[in-house]
């Protein structure tokens, strides 16, 4: 039980890095495209 509550954590914790990197990601090689 704890095992896969950690699991179902960390699990969340990569979908929200990517979230929060992706948007970053896409704006800064639209910077450079423009530049």
């Amino acid at each position: 039980m704890e095992k896969s509550n950690q699991n179902s954590m960390k699990k969340k914790n990569e979908e929200d890095t990517s979230d929060f990197s992706k948007p970053r990601f896409f704006s800064h090689t639209a910077l450079e495209l423009i530049q």
